[in-house]
């Protein structure tokens, strides 16, 4: 059985979405999706506030329940949880999608993208992401070597056609203007860095299940998602509202972003509630076990 019916899908794109003219949405298939991913972002948040909220023994890798009750109602997730609802999603509205390996960082399986068949001829690829960095759209994999340079928001990227160490042929994410991750990820002598490694062999859902299981449970390198606050949302327009850590995130329309430390909880709190108000509930949890703020309790 779908995780997402049919009937579930309109209702989503049309409610949750705001694509509400989906009986006269483009004959265009491309246009269509593409309208699809970008409000996916403006509209589900890429967060870890509902894992910092639950308690240590209870944390796991979510289910396709818990996935599908997680999106619907706004709240989002992690990249486990806002890729595999979108998976879903397209394939319920008709699209040829599959799951496939990414490697952000150098750490096999810690992600996973979406590969879309047939999207504008017979044997066409492209991907789709749904993560602290999305795509904003379908990315065409016709390219020889490099694809062109995508200008999104903040940040810049781009594709490019590698053979990893295994001799595996794979494509890797690039990034440039707006990459934070610093010294982490091989760079290249025009500045770019390598962000995420897409294996495009697809996979069945469970090739991920102990890489997932890590990034829910265990505190490691590669993974801040234990030991820091990220929440993350794009407008329409590309503009990134965030929060990451103590510090307030925002874009203005140049796409220059701008920092507002949060130095107190009450600010901290009035901060989420103003701009992720579907948070509010699981934020006092997740701040306690971050330790945040607690010169501040008596």
């Amino acid at each position: 059985m779908a995780l997402i019916s049919q009937d579930e899908a309109e209702v989503f794109v049309k409610r949750n979405l705001g694509l509400r003219d989906y009986e006269n949405r483009p004959s265009d298939r491309q246009v269509f999706l593409n309208k699809v991913i970008r409000a996916f972002s403006a509209e589900i948040p890429f967060q870890n506030v509902t894992l910092l909220a639950t308690e240590p023994a209870n944390r796991k890798r979510p289910s396709l329940t818990e996935v599908k009750e997680a999106v619907f109602s706004g709240v989002g997730g992690l990249c486990y949880t806002t890729v595999v609802f979108l998976k879903y999603l397209l394939e319920a509205l008709g699209f040829n999608v599959h799951f496939i390996a990414g490697s952000i960082l150098s750490h096999p399986d810690n992600h996973l993208g979406i590969l879309l068949k047939d999207l504008t001829h017979q044997g066409s690829t492209h991907l789709a992401d749904a993560n602290g960095y999305p795509t904003f759209q379908a990315i065409p994999l016709d390219f020889e070597e490099k694809s062109p340079i995508y200008n999104e928001s903040f940040f810049e990227y781009k594709f490019m056609r590698k053979i990893n160490e295994k001799g595996q042929k794979v494509i890797l994410r690039l990034h440039r203007r707006g990459d934070y991750y610093g010294p982490e990820g091989e760079l290249f002598k025009d500045g770019w860095r390598t962000f995420c490694e897409f294996n495009l062999t697809p996979r069945e859902l469970s090739h991920f299940d102990a890489a997932m299981e890590k990034i829910y449970t265990i505190p490691y390198e590669g993974s801040p998602f234990l030991v820091g606050l990220r929440v993350v949302q794009f407008s329409m327009q590309s503009r990134m509202v965030a929060i990451k850590d103590k510090k307030l995130l925002l874009e203005n329309e140049d796409h220059a972003v701008r920092e507002f430390p949060l130095k107190t909880k009450e600010e901290y709190l009035s901060t989420v509630q103003k701009y992720f108000p579907q948070l509010a509930e699981g934020i006092v949890a997740a701040l306690s076990y971050l330790k945040y703020y607690t010169d501040e309790e008596h």
